[in-house]
């Protein structure tokens, strides 16, 4: 499936939907692939509202959070040390860098977790240029009783940009090999975006 982003909007819809599986095994098989990433994590009760449902306003954090275990994961330096100053004379191969969310799109679906609930937050590289990645973000809802659910209570996609530092000017630059190695590990197989514009 090929897509020309122009909004990441009206094209949030067609990635929820290829992602909405219809048996426990190809969700597993999805999953189990080597080019997602998946991080557990369960729902607490203060991330809850009044009505004992997710808070959405925490959602934006989570994925932050997914990103974050990413990064680690793949052996990089964590991504929270990037753009700290001390790094601008690190020959790491990122140095002092940072990469910035140029553009985000969310949607929410049933079901809705609750407290004592989990999530399979999943990411995925969408798209992948010189100097941006378009990662893809899911949450699988796991159950009290450990049921996982075959469609999505989220789906998001951010589109990031590389960006170095050199004294308090940043420059959007190309991204570096050992950071690219790891994304192109996470393409998605079966979608293809298409960026234009960036």
């Amino acid at each position: 499936m090929v897509v020309i982003i122009m909004n990441l909007n009206q094209q949030l819809q067609d990635y929820f939907n290829v992602r909405v599986f219809n048996a426990e095994r190809t969700l597993d098989d999805f999953l189990a692939s080597p080019s997602v990433f998946r991080h557990t994590k369960y729902i607490y009760f203060d991330e809850v509202e009044n009505a004992n449902v997710w808070s959405f306003s925490l959602v934006d954090r989570d994925l932050h959070h997914t990103f974050e275990e990413y990064i680690i994961n793949s052996g990089l330096p964590p991504y929270a040390i990037w753009s700290r100053p001390e790094r601008e004379n690190i020959n790491d191969g990122i140095g002092r860098a940072t990469f910035p969310i140029s553009e985000i799109a969310a949607m929410y679906r049933r079901p809705v977790p609750k407290a004592g609930d989990k999530l399979d937050y999943v990411i995925e590289v969408l798209s992948l240029g010189n100097s941006f990645v378009l990662l893809g973000f899911l949450g699988f809802l796991i159950d009290i009783d450990g049921k996982r659910s075959l469609r999505p209570s989220v789906a998001s996609a951010w589109l990031r940009v590389f960006v170095t530092y050199k004294g308090a000017d940043r420059h959007v630059t190309t991204i570096p090999d050992k950071v690219l190695n790891v994304l192109r590990k996470s393409l998605a197989k079966d979608i293809q975006w298409t960026i234009t514009g960036v």
